[in-house]
């Protein structure tokens, strides 16, 4: 009964931030797969980069 409930709530959860922030949402999703290797989601970031897109978050997220 909890697990269902913690997984409702994780599910609407991500929804909620996919929907809202989505250019964020879709900028760490591509991340994702660029370290996987995929070079179309590696040629996304660098574009996003190279263009001033989420630089913000490289900045504040050095250490990645």
């Amino acid at each position: 009964m909890h697990g269902q409930v913690i997984a409702i709530v994780g599910a609407v959860s991500l929804a909620y931030y996919a929907y809202y922030y989505f250019d964020n949402f879709h900028y760490h999703v591509t991340r994702g797969y660029a370290h996987l290797g995929y070079p179309q989601a590696q040629h996304i970031v660098g574009q996003k980069l190279l263009f001033g897109v989420c630089v913000l978050l490289v900045h504040l997220n050095v250490s990645v």
